[in-house]
């Protein structure tokens, strides 16, 4: 209670009048102390290690850190030590603690003695088409004690004794993602005083928005390891055996383990079988068993009662069915009737059949695959649905696979992004076969590169390079210490269709973006200021909703110089050439397209061989 004494006598002292008066009844000891009491739930979570039982986030975490523009890691304990005081985007792939890192931020708000904040925690995957943002913001409000309507929603934003820390923007369902960005957007222009603090994956749209400045989340290196999982484990005997496993281990996944949940995972595994797994798909397979078969990990091997019949095998195969019938329907929560859908799918996809609420009850109480909050249904973590959607896929027919991936190669593979990323590994014929080399050409066909019969190198002249190099934006914009940084990187001119729909223009783009960074930045910065007169000083007019629901137009200035170069600035990039970090990408991409075609080769040699023995 004593933590938001002082913030709540603040605001409390700055209300005004009718505001006041509503907020008389609210200002109490009571109230204050069932405040301070739903405010504490912010620090307990439950984790794979700790099972059912909750476990306060200061127990286990491990200090985030973010990457600065010279891709230098510091590390970061509260909003106040982030380099910009605005709104902040955290950005952080796959399992890299993004949701608790923003809770560890929420409890050290309140830990800043005369300057605490009140932090509003809120979970994107909660609003919908039913429930906007600003309805769900108000419900948060109200579901901590404290008392909310319009008027005195207004007066709470402009007191800066409130931040809003929004977790999850990319579990937005995609048909309203953008509108939940105007809603952002508007809150910004309308509240000032009101700081945001969001978390994201990349590319999930809202990192366009004018209004925040975007940090991402550095990755754990080897040295974490043995500190990380002293801290989770408590128990540094066996925190250094992992550790030490993890070092000896000639395992694929050995440079995978770069975020807080894998290292999680694996220690599961480990505790089960004392041995790294050698894959990704191998980590997937033991933790299923795992999961299935033991629940309480902090109890050691604790077994619970199964309650569905079927075998292991069934089991996860249906559940993989389950996985990508929900992706198709793009649902990261379910309902109750969701759930039967796409079990109703399952089944039928599979011909496996079984009580839909004995298999829900296994999947949610005895391998916790799922959890249950409320009446809706969410996968322990995005990348469990991703994987065994991936799996599902991977072990389908050639029939089917070939389907699946001539679907994807247009933009739909962008809600795909992640399973691909699995399937590249765990699917290497098919996605070889049906996604990435006939991309590959179309994408060498259209910027003029050709290659020598159907396999080889791909030939190309300097003049292919220099019209390539030529049709390609760099965008860079100012940051606060007056440092240019790249913002994005874009084809241009007849290349332009592969901004939106090319799966390997992406890849070029991805690749340009690292070696540009991996030169010396100041090659790049050399020039910026002298070509700002050349360059349009990008300005930017928004749409944002009106209180009543009508629609206003605001002239926004970016609070960062943007400017928008016509192509790769060599003269910025002195002798650091822009001709060959260009050709040194394609390169690389016409020797992995080769090395999917021995893939795809060895496989077809395989199956003839095969042939033999029906022969």
């Amino acid at each position: 209670m004593k933590l938001i004494e002082k913030p709540m006598a603040s605001i409390y002292a700055m209300a005004q009048d009718q505001t006041r008066k509503k907020l008389k009844l609210w200002h109490n000891e009571q109230n204050i102390k069932k405040i301070s009491k739903n405010l504490a739930t912010i620090d307990k979570v439950k984790t794979l290690i700790s099972g059912d039982n909750e476990q306060s986030i200061l127990d286990f975490y491990y200090p985030a850190r973010i990457l600065d523009q010279k891709k230098e890691a510091s590390r970061v304990d509260s909003i106040d030590h982030f380099p910009s005081r605005g709104n902040i985007i955290i950005e952080g792939t796959i399992g890299q603690g993004k949701s608790i890192f923003l809770r560890y931020l929420s409890i050290q708000e309140l830990r800043r003695g005369e300057m605490s904040r009140i932090p509003i925690f809120c979970e994107l995957r909660f609003v919908t088409k039913d429930r906007p943002l600003k309805e769900y913001i108000f419900s948060s409000f109200d579901r901590l004690g404290f008392k909310i309507d319009e008027e005195i929603f207004a007066f709470y934003a402009s007191t800066g004794k409130f931040v809003l820390m929004l977790d999850g923007f990319d579990e937005v369902d995609d048909d309203f993602a953008s509108f939940v960005i105007e809603q952002i957007d508007f809150l910004a222009d309308k509240f000032p005083s009101l700081q945001m603090v969001l978390t994201s994956r990349p590319d999930a749209g809202v990192q366009r928005s004018a209004r925040f400045r975007v940090f991402r989340l550095a990755g754990l290196s080897l040295r974490d390891h043995l500190p990380f999982y002293k801290k989770l484990l408590g128990d540094d005997k066996f925190a250094l055996e992992v550790t030490e496993a993890i070092k000896g281990s000639e395992s694929d996944i050995k440079s995978m383990l770069k975020t807080p949940l894998l290292l999680n995972l694996l220690v599961l595994i480990y505790r089960k079988q004392p041995k790294v797994p050698k894959n990704v798909e191998e980590f997937y397979d033991r933790l299923f068993d795992i999961l299935l078969h033991e629940h309480d990990f902090s109890k050691g091997a604790y077994r619970r009662k199964r309650v569905a019949t079927l075998g292991e095998r069934e089991a996860r195969r249906l559940f993989e069915a389950f996985c990508f019938a929900s992706r198709l329907r793009d649902h990261k929560t379910l309902t109750l009737q969701d759930c039967e859908q796409c079990l109703d799918e399952a089944m039928a996809k599979t011909a496996i059949r079984i009580s839909k609420d004995k298999y829900l009850e296994e999947m949610v109480k005895i391998a916790c695959l799922m959890q249950k909050e409320g009446n809706r249904y969410h996968f322990l973590h995005k990348s469990v649905q991703e994987f065994y959607a991936s799996s599902f896929v991977a072990n389908s027919q050639e029939k089917f696979g070939d389907s699946f991936y001539s679907l994807l190669r247009n933009e739909k593979w962008k809600r795909w992004r992640q399973e691909l990323e699995f399937l590249s590994q765990i699917d290497s014929y098919k996605f070889s076969k049906f996604f990435f080399i006939p991309l590959c050409g179309q994408f060498f066909e259209r910027i003029g590169m050709t290659r020598e019969g159907d396999v080889g190198a791909f030939n190309y002249a300097d003049a292919d390079i220099e019209y390539l190099t030529k049709n390609i934006t760099v965008e860079f914009f100012r940051v606060n210490n007056g440092i240019w940084d790249i913002d994005r990187i874009l084809f241009s001119g007849k290349l332009d269709r592969l901004n939106n729909s090319s799966y390997v223009g992406d890849i070029f783009r991805t690749m340009l973006f690292r070696d540009l960074y991996n030169l010396d930045m100041k090659f790049l910065r050399v020039g910026l200021d002298s070509l700002v007169s050349k360059a349009e000083i990008k300005r930017e007019v928004v749409s944002v909703p009106k209180e009543e629901g009508a629609s206003e137009m605001v002239d926004h200035t970016l609070e960062n110089t943007a400017v928008q170069c016509d192509s790769l600035p060599a003269e910025a990039l002195k002798d650091k050439s822009a001709h060959s970090v260009v050709a040194g990408i394609i390169d690389e991409i016409s020797a992995e397209l080769q090395r999917r075609e021995e893939v795809v080769s060895l496989e077809a040699n395989k199956d003839e061989m095969l042939s033999l023995m029906k022969a």
